[in-house]
């Protein structure tokens, strides 16, 4: 059974809102970004499309979805690493608003994507498949609220990660720009869920009554 999926605003809910442009289905960048791809084996790979993807440091990249109309949960395949601040231009670039609209449809975030600086330009990587969640057993795992820099102080069922305890101060390293202040309560996750160590890398999944 897999943790329900919803418009929870965590990290790319920014990003992909970028996607809503009037602009026509399918369309991708020419000489695409190889964010996507190259993050697909877990440890992500560095460098954005190249005119968008460039960073100096951590808390700079984000994801944006890498065809004009977004629909449903994307995977690494389906979004580009791009640097924060250049998110809009991107889309602009690949979707003129000349082209025809898109169909109607939703575009959901993944909790699992993250976008991170990594030598000189944004990389994606998908978190259950990444060194951060690699396990043993259960006792190494914990929930996360997104993979974003900061968890909120709450969030439910759609937004949950799960991640190895011991990466917790190696995930804020990588996410947030030097000196960042995260809220200073302790997260509540939702009972439903727990942490649990699946094929080498912790997931989460129903908690048994």
């Amino acid at each position: 059974m897999l943790r329900p999926r919803s418009n929870w605003g965590i990290f790319l809910v920014s990003a992909f809102l970028v996607a809503t442009l009037p602009a026509a289905c399918g369309s991708e960048v020419e000489g695409g970004g190889n964010g996507g791809a190259g993050g697909g084996s877990g440890g992500g790979g560095a460098g954005g499309a190249p005119q968008f993807g460039a960073c100096t440091g951590p808390g700079q990249c984000t994801l944006a979805p890498n065809t004009c109309c977004a629909c449903g949960e994307p995977t690494l395949a389906d979004v580009e690493p791009v640097h924060a601040d250049l998110a809009d231009d991107y889309v602009s670039s690949m979707c003129p608003a000349e082209l025809p609209p898109c169909p109607p449809c939703a575009p959901l975030p993944n909790p699992d994507l993250f976008a991170y600086c990594e030598a000189g330009g944004c990389a994606a990587a998908d978190v259950t498949q990444h060194g951060f969640s690699e396990c043993t057993t259960a006792a190494d795992c914990r929930l996360r609220l997104g993979m974003g820099c900061c968890e909120p102080c709450a969030g439910d069922g759609a937004g949950l990660v799960a991640i190895a305890a011991s990466a917790t101060s190696a995930v804020y390293e990588l996410l947030c720009p030097p000196d960042t202040g995260c809220p200073a309560c302790a997260p509540v996750y939702p009972t439903e869920w727990k942490a649990d160590c699946v094929a080498g890398h912790c997931a989460v999944v129903p908690a048994m009554p």
